[in-house]
């Protein structure tokens, strides 16, 4: 075993040679700078071996809870920030304080980040990983110098810069996305407006008057103003992605790994700003890769050794420059990098900094409202089968129970 390797406390309780499983998704197939990482620690690391399966990003969830209530469990995986409260309550998963604070690489991550990851006031923690990013805007500096416009700041900026560039059918001005995940740029904007959405209290307020309404300007963007091309309801990452360098999305909301595939195919006709501000402030989601360990694993040592050791610098370093998907350390030595603040999109993100927060992860309802809830009760309101109230009814009931 390599130096770097001997200073894992755990590495000493390793008596032989073991295999641990690592399960993750992967945004780029079969990722080289990912498969590059797991190459270089099977050669660094003797004693453990790891053996990797590239899960679809689609059906992680699905497989990942599928295997656990088999009893047959990767040793470690990847786990979405806002799988962990239901994975927790299924006590799937293994607290890594013990090993958390015998680390020697845990004063190395920023300022707050302890805080993000844990549970709960005085609660475990259960991931660890290396790179994080938030939601931006990217929007197409070309058609905004043409129409004379200046970057949103508020929401209300945003709407009056859609409705000039908006020319259906060829542009429209805003990208929406109405599938899986756009509860994250639903969240920032309805957090701006003074919605409670569970926070440190886990208290949720989603379906008082002030909320209702705030949800119908959001909705109004596709159903009303019509800025958003038809297809919002269903759209993605791919239709997003695709929109924006065609032309047919003059703004979209998405996160800092969008950058370097926007650079490459659009160069400085791509602009990026912070996500906007509403009468309670600018807030914006954060998110960090996040690794962690099973209970039923056999190797949790191992497991341990191997996903500290992403979470170490020199890994760090190389995941988040990866070229196809750049994020942005949480590694206090390197985030103070100039390669960060010097770079157009990566200085947006650091920018916005002083208001990010976290979606209530934890909360044992989020993963299903992610996965199923948002989309689906979301899409209705869009085509016009339910209204504001009754989609914030049926939010409001997912969490609590009652209205």
């Amino acid at each position: 075993m390599d130096q770097g390797a001997d200073n894992h406390m755990e590495a000493a309780r390793i008596s032989k040679p073991v295999e641990i499983s690592f399960w993750r998704h992967s945004d780029i197939k079969d990722d080289p700078v990912l498969l590059g990482l797991i190459d270089k620690f099977n050669r660094t690391h003797r004693d453990i071996k790891v053996e990797y399966r590239e899960v679809p990003w689609d059906q992680e969830h699905d497989l990942l809870l599928a295997a656990a209530a088999e009893g047959r469990p990767p040793d470690c995986s990847d786990v979405v920030e806002y799988w962990i409260g239901e994975w927790v309550k299924k006590d799937l998963l293994e607290p890594l304080d013990d090993y958390i604070d015998q680390w020697d690489g845990s004063d190395d991550l920023i300022d707050g980040y302890w805080d993000w990851v844990r549970a709960g006031p005085d609660q475990p923690r259960y991931i660890v990983g290396g790179g994080m990013g938030c939601d931006v805007i990217y929007y197409r500096a070309d058609l905004f110098e043409a129409a004379n416009l200046e970057p949103p700041n508020t929401y209300e900026d945003l709407l009056v810069a859609a409705k000039k560039l908006t020319r259906p059918p060829r542009c429209y001005g805003l990208g929406m996305r109405g599938s899986r995940i756009g509860h994250r740029f639903w969240g920032d904007f309805m957090r701006s407006q003074g919605l409670n959405f569970g926070g440190s209290s886990g208290n949720f307020t989603l379906n008082i008057a002030d909320a209702v309404a705030a949800n119908q300007w959001y909705i109004d963007l596709y159903a009303t103003h019509r800025v958003t091309p038809p297809s919002a309801i269903t759209d993605s990452f791919p239709q997003h992605l695709q929109q924006l360098i065609s032309g047919e999305a003059a703004i979209i909301m998405h996160t800092t790994h969008l950058a370097s595939l926007l650079d490459e195919a659009l160069g400085q006709r791509v602009a990026a700003c912070r996500m906007p501000a509403g009468p309670n402030g600018r807030h914006i989601t954060f998110y960090p890769q996040n690794h962690a360990i099973y209970r039923e694993s056999r190797n949790k040592e191992a497991a341990w050794v191997f996903i500290s050791w992403l979470a170490e610098a020199e890994q760090v370093e190389a995941w988040c420059r990866n070229p196809q998907r750049p994020l942005l350390p949480n590694v206090k030595s390197l985030l103070g990098d100039s390669v960060y603040s010097n770079d157009r999109f990566y200085k947006v993100s650091l920018d916005s900094m002083k208001d990010w927060g976290s979606d209530p992860w934890f909360h044992p309802q989020f993963g299903p409202f992610v996965e199923r809830v948002w989309p689906q009760t979301f899409q209705r309101a869009l085509r016009g089968d339910i209204s504001s109230q009754e989609m914030m009814d049926i939010f409001q009931d997912h969490f609590t129970g009652s209205h």
